[in-house]
C-alpha cells in the first residue's frame, strides 16, 4: 500500500499520524522539531605550545575575540623583538641618501680634475701626459657608474625594507597565534584543555557555543491529511464519512515565511513563545513523504540565562497567511 493511501486510513480511522503537522487558519503547526545551535564551535590552538592559561570557566559568556587561552609565545616574542629592529634598520638604509650624494660630490671632483688636466695641455702642450689624462677620464666615468649604483643600492634597500616589514607582520602575527579568541558571542560549555597542558595546532581548547540565535528543524509532510473529528468540531453534525481535509506543501512555500515556537519549561505554567523565520526548506523529499524545515529564532534572556537551548523538542508553528 502506498505511503499516502496509509495516511489517508489512518485519518479515516480517527488514529493519530505521528508526526503530521496540524494546519489551522493557514498556519501549520510541527508538534515535535529540534532546537540546535547554529553556531557550536570547539575553538582550536592555532600554535604549538604549553597553555599558560585559559581565562573562562564553563558557563562563561564570552564576547568575540575576546582572549580565552594564552600558549606560551615567548620565542614569538623575541623572533618579532629581531624582526622589528632589522626592519628598522633596513627602513634606515632605504631613506638613506649620502651613498648617492657621496658619489655625486666625487664624479664632481673626477669632472673638476680632468678639465684642469686638459686645460693645463692647451696652455702648455704635454705638460700632462696622455697617460694622465686617460687615467682622469677613467677617474670620471667611474664615479657617474658610481653615482648609478648608488641610486640602484637604494631601490634594494626599498625593496629590503618591504621584504622586512613583511617579516616583521608575519612575526607579529605569529605572536598574536598565541592567543586563543572567541570566534563568536556565546557561552563556554565545556573547556577541553587545561592550564599547563602541551596543545598542537588544531588541537582544541574551548567550546563556546551561539546562544542568541538558534536554529528550529522539525518535518513537514508533503501530503497532509485532516481528521474528519476536528471537522466535526468545527461543523457540528458533520457526517463521520465526510473525507478528510487535504493539504499539499511544497518546499518553496513555507520558505522565508514567519514562525512561532513554543517550549514548556519546567518551572512556570504557560509555554514561552519564540518568533523567527523560515530560512531553508530541505528540496529532498525523504522516504517520499516530508522534506525538513529550518527555522532561525530569536532566542530570549532572563537574567543570565538563555530560555531556549539546543536539544530541547518544541512546537512551531509556520505561518502561512498572507
Amino acid at each position: 500500500m502506498h505511503s499516502a493511501s496509509i495516511l489517508l486510513v489512518l485519518a479515516v480511522a480517527g488514529a493519530p499520524v505521528e508526526g503530521t503537522p496540524s494546519s489551522r487558519g493557514g498556519d501549520i503547526t510541527l508538534p515535535m522539531c529540534l532546537v540546535q545551535a547554529i553556531k557550536d564551535i570547539q575553538v582550536p590552538a592555532e600554535e604549538a605550545g604549553q597553555l599558560l592559561s585559559v581565562n573562562v570557566n564553563e558557563g562563561d559568556e564570552v564576547q568575540k575575540d575576546g582572549l580565552v587561552a594564552q600558549i606560551d609565545d615567548e620565542q614569538a616574542q623575541m623572533v618579532q623583538t629581531v624582526a622589528f629592529h632589522e626592519f628598522q634598520v633596513a627602513k634606515h638604509q632605504a631613506k638613506s641618501d649620502v651613498q648617492i650624494r657621496f658619489s655625486q660630490a666625487a664624479n664632481k671632483v673626477a669632472e673638476k680634475d680632468l678639465e684642469m688636466a686638459q686645460d693645463a695641455n692647451r696652455k702648455v702642450p704635454g705638460s700632462i701626459t696622455h697617460a694622465e689624462i686617460l687615467k682622469r677620464a677613467f677617474e670620471l666615468r667611474r664615479t657617474e657608474l658610481q653615482i648609478e649604483k648608488s641610486e640602484d643600492d637604494q631601490v634594494v634597500a626599498t625593496l629590503t625594507a618591504g621584504a622586512k616589514q613583511a617579516e616583521m607582520d608575519a612575526a607579529r602575527k605569529k605572536v598574536d597565534r598565541h592567543k586563543i579568541l572567541a570566534p563568536l558571542d556565546g557561552k563556554v560549555v565545556k573547556i577541553l584543555r587545561r592550564e599547563g597542558e602541551w596543545v598542537n595546532p588544531g588541537d582544541p581548547v574551548v567550546q563556546v557555543v551561539q546562544f542568541d540565535t538558534l536554529r528550529v528543524n522539525g518535518p513537514l509532510k508533503v501530503v497532509v491529511y485532516e481528521r474528519p473529528e476536528r471537522d466535526r468540531a468545527q461543523r457540528p453534525g458533520a457526517g463521520v464519512n465526510d473525507p478528510p481535509k487535504v493539504h499539499a506543501y511544497e518546499p518553496w512555500q513555507v520558505e522565508n515565511r514567519p514562525v512561532t515556537v513554543r517550549v514548556k519549561l519546567a518551572d512556570r505554567d504557560q509555554p514561552e513563545e519564540f518568533t523567527g523565520e523560515v530560512t531553508f526548506a530541505n528540496p529532498v523529499i525523504e522516504g517520499g513523504r516530508e522534506f525538513r524545515v529550518w527555522a532561525t529564532v530569536k532566542n530570549r534572556k532572563e537574567g543570565d540565562k538563555w530560555l531556549l537551548q539546543p536539544g530541547r523538542l518544541v512546537e512551531m508553528t509556520i505561518h502561512m497567511g498572507p
